[in-house]
This record gives C-alpha cells, sequence and structure tokens, in this order.
C-alpha cells in the first residue's frame, strides 16, 4: 500500500487548491462558496521517486451535531487517523483563528505526523501573520501559495523526503478501475460504503451530496479494485450553480477514468431517460457496463419479477439486453458484492485475446449465412478479420468496398458476434478497412 498524505484544514484555506496544484490537474472541485469539498479524495502522486498517495478533506467546522459539517468533520477525521502525514493547511494572511485551535485540540493524538502549512503566501516576506502560527505548538509554517505555485515544489520535496524510494513492479497486477454512476440519490455511495465496509463515502437523504468524483481502494478476489464515486449526472437543463457543473464533468471523467462503469438505477423507478443517456456515454466511451438495480428490499415482489422487470428493460433499450443486470440493496448490502463481481468478470472478458482461427471462422460463417447486397451491381467481399487492441477489443475486417457497407449489416455482424463470443457488459468495435492488392 501506498504511504497516505492527507490535507486537513478549515473551510476555505485552500486545500482543494493545493490538491490541484500537487497534481498538475483539477482532479477536486474549488468555488468560493465554503464547504465545496464533503468526502476523501483520493489520488496517486509520484514525486522525485517518491509514491504515496494524496488525500483531500473537507472544511472542519465544529458546534453542529447532525448536519452535513459533522459529516465532513467525520470523514476529515477519519483521513487523518490513516494518514502517514498530515498537512495542516491554513491561511498564512488571516493568522490563527479560534477554529484552528479546535482543529488543533482534535488532532493533538497525530501531532508526530502533522505538518503545518501556511497557504497564501505569495513571496518570500515573511508577515506577521505567519508568526501567529508558532502558538499552536506545532513548529514554523511552511509557506505556500496553491494559487501561484509559490513554494510548492520545495514543500513536494519535503513531503517526498519523508517516505522512501520505492521502484515500480513492472509484473505488479493492474488495478481495476470500478466506477459507480447514475442520478442523484440512486444510492451510490451508499453502495461505495457497502463495498469498503466503511462509511467513507457521505451519505445523507438530499440529493447532490456527492459532489467530486472520489476514488477508493479495495482489494477483491486477490486483485486491487480503485472505486469510483461520481456526483448524480442531472438533466442539463437542471444544472444551474456552477459548482454543479464541475460536478457534471467530474463525473464524465469518471467514465473517462474506468474501466468498467457500474449504472445504479432505482428499482421501484425504474431507468429514466436520463439513466439511458449515461448508458450512451458509458458505451460510445468503450467503456464496460454493469447495471445495478438498487433498493430491491423495497419493491413489492410477485413470481419472476426480476425477470419482468430486465425483459421490459431490454424491451426498453436493446443494448441492455447485452449487459449484466443485478438487483440489490446498498443499504443492506445485499448482492453488492454480486455486482462488483460482475464488474469484474466485465473487465477479464474484455482482455480476451481472440484466436485468429476463430475470427476467420466467423466471418466465414456470417457472410456465408447472411450476404451484403449487391453494391452499384458489385459484391461484397470479405477477405479477413484481426483483433488490433485490447481494454475494449476492436476489430479490423478487410473488405473490397469497406466504405460501401451499410449500417444495417453492421449491426448484423456486431450482434453476431457478441452472441457467439459471449460478450456481456461491453460493446466490441468493428472497423472496415480496404484489403490492399498484393504486388
Amino acid at each position: 500500500m501506498l504511504p497516505v498524505v492527507t490535507i486537513i484544514g478549515r473551510p476555505n484555506v485552500g486545500k482543494s487548491s493545493l490538491f490541484n496544484r500537487f497534481l498538475h490537474k483539477r482532479a477536486a472541485v474549488t468555488d468560493e462558496q465554503s464547504g465545496v469539498t464533503r468526502d476523501r479524495n483520493y489520488r496517486p502522486l509520484e514525486w522525485n521517486g517518491r509514491e504515496f498517495m494524496l488525500v483531500d478533506t473537507g472544511g472542519l467546522l465544529y458546534g453542529e451535531k447532525k448536519n452535513m459539517s459533522a459529516f465532513i468533520r467525520e470523514q476529515a477525521l477519519a483521513a487523518a487517523s490513516e494518514a502517514d502525514l498530515i498537512l495542516f493547511l491554513v491561511d498564512g494572511r488571516t493568522g490563527v483563528t479560534g477554529l484552528e485551535l479546535s482543529i488543533v485540540r482534535e488532532l493533538r493524538q497525530f501531532q508526530d505526523k502533522i505538518l503545518l502549512v501556511a497557504n497564501k503566501v505569495d513571496n518570500e516576506t515573511v508577515n506577521g501573520a505567519l508568526y501567529d502560527f508558532l502558538s499552536l505548538g506545532l513548529g514554523e509554517p511552511f509557506a505556500v501559495s496553491a494559487l501561484h505555485g509559490f513554494g510548492v515544489a520545495d514543500l513536494l520535496d519535503t513531503v517526498a523526503r519523508r517516505f522512501p524510494k520505492r521502484e515500480q513492479a513492472k509484473a505488479a497486477a493492474e488495478e481495476i478501475a470500478v466506477a459507480v454512476l447514475g442520478r442523484p440519490n440512486a444510492g451510490k455511495s451508499t453502495l461505495v460504503n457497502a463495498l469498503l465496509g466503511e462509511n467513507r463515502m457521505i451519505v445523507h437523504e438530499s440529493p447532490g451530496t456527492t459532489r467530486d468524483a472520489v476514488d477508493s481502494r479495495i482489494v477483491f478476489q486477490d486483485r486491487p479494485v480503485r472505486l469510483i464515486d461520481t456526483a448524480g449526472l442531472r438533466k442539463k437543463a437542471r444544472i444551474r450553480m456552477p459548482v454543479e457543473k464541475h460536478a457534471a464533468f467530474r463525473t464524465i471523467q469518471g467514465i473517462d477514468r474506468c474501466h468498467v462503469a457500474v449504472l445504479l438505477a432505482d428499482a421501484a423507478q425504474g431507468l429514466a431517460e436520463q439513466d439511458l443517456r449515461i448508458l450512451e456515454s458509458i458505451v460510445r466511451k468503450g467503456r464496460g457496463v454493469c447495471l445495478g438495480l438498487n433498493k430491491w428490499d423495497l419493491v413489492e415482489k410477485e413470481s419472476r419479477t426480476f425477470d419482468r422487470l430486465v425483459k421490459e428493460l431490454a424491451d426498453k433499450a436493446p443494448m441492455l439486453g447485452q449487459i449484466p443486470v443485478v438487483a440489490l440493496s446498498a443499504l443492506t448490502g445485499k448482492r453488492a458484492l454480486k455486482l462488483l463481481a460482475s464488474a469484474v468478470s466485465v473487465y477479464d472478458a474484455m482482455q480476451r485475446d481472440y484466436d485468429p482461427k476463430g475470427l476467420a471462422d466467423f466471418l466465414s460463417r456470417c457472410t456465408g449465412a447472411s450476404r451484403h447486397p449487391l453494391v452499384s451491381g458489385k459484391r461484397m467481399v470479405f477477405y479477413s478479420m484481426r483483433q488490433t487492441a485490447r481494454q475494449r477489443p476492436v476489430f479490423e475486417i478487410k473488405a473490397n468496398l469497406p466504405g460501401k457497407i451499410r449500417d444495417p449489416y453492421r449491426r448484423y455482424l456486431l450482434t453476431r458476434f457478441m452472441e457467439t463470443f459471449g460478450c456481456r457488459g461491453f460493446f466490441p468495435v468493428l472497423k472496415f478497412a480496404r484489403q490492399r492488392k498484393r504486388t
């Protein structure tokens, strides 16, 4: 496991900005509005030959027991307890606040692994406010500016020196990235918590609680799996706040960063138009997909209720007939592991190397059983088929008139291919190229 470096602090001191500066990309949502970061956000980072896991947390507040602030505080303190190093971030322009004093009292048990960092310091002149932080008893603060980059490289040098150099193992097992997607309040964070076996993701009855695409790591069936919990995707017309637009962008990036996406839907409500849009995005980006029908414990059941519902879904969208479906309850954890097992199986199927002879036989049988219509009086001839990529399997078919192949015939070949080779949860790509004349 990688060492863990956690950024802790009160709201609006620039934790997510520093997190993004470290990673050289916008991996966390930042906004003038405080409280934007709510969950723990994990990203791996390599610096000077050292690797560690960087964790962004929500702003710590006190005095409120039952609202969202208490949830955020619980998550931040849990991240502190698992950290090998805590970056306690303060605002270098304002000096010590009562909130900082409260945080220090709560973090006192972790004092030996805290590095005090003063953000928003834009030059090398240490102003008087920085000296105030000596009263916290955490030593002299490390001055940086997350916005302008001042001192950030030096801070990373200091952090990296805390950990031993690690040579990346060439034969290390590849981590399987599984993104959990769906509309707001479908139960995505509850599902991730059930799979983690801990309350790592904030769960709240109000929709839109998760705003970042948050990564968590587990070992499942002796294999490393990265779970990406994402914000619920709303219809574009309903996305008004800038932070919601960032969250939607993060969700799309969650699709880009995963191998397999789990589309979670409320079993009682069925699949809405927005769910089908999410599904189309997953397929278009070439990711594997499983469908989870959540809150199954709340559905009134009769004989063969599940089979009937799956058939209705397939009638609604034919591609759903090619996707593994699992009915579950994220709240109780029932069948949650079965859904994850389905996602891993889809990933393994996508890594398959196809036998060249099997591909040749398939092409011969299909084109012989149903011939392509004549094109301007010419016969369409298919010569060969070969696999050109894994991950999302891609196959090249050589033909004499590839640009003239009709769409219904393309769909015919793809459907027969998926039936013949048992493609469940992913959609291969068939590309057509001209057969070069031999000289």
